[in-house]
């Protein structure tokens, strides 16, 4: 059987779903209504892939990865359930 490489992980009153470069995050906001964001992942070791095949490196970085992604992916939940009003989501900055 292959391998989808679809993972995720929850967050407030929604979840979080990761497929290689990409990512979206469901949260239902106060009234029921359901907000769907994605975004394209960029993973830290960026150019660096030869770092990515040697064990223990990969992981400490896949590590590090999934942090910043869960952090990332909190924070419009957070927004989201407080039920603020100016309803502007934190956008990535570049």
């Amino acid at each position: 059987m292959k391998s989808s490489n679809i993972g995720g992980q929850a967050v407030l009153e929604g979840i979080m779903m990761k497929n290689q470069d990409r990512y979206a995050v469901a949260v239902r906001k106060p009234d029921g209504e359901i907000f769907v964001q994605t975004e394209t992942f960029h993973s830290i070791t960026g150019n660096w892939k030869k770092l990515t095949t040697i064990p223990f490196v990969r992981g400490v970085f896949n590590f590090i990865d999934s942090m910043v992604l869960g952090i990332k992916t909190l924070t419009p939940a957070r927004v989201l359930r407080r039920g603020k009003k100016t309803g502007k989501i934190p956008k990535k900055e570049t």
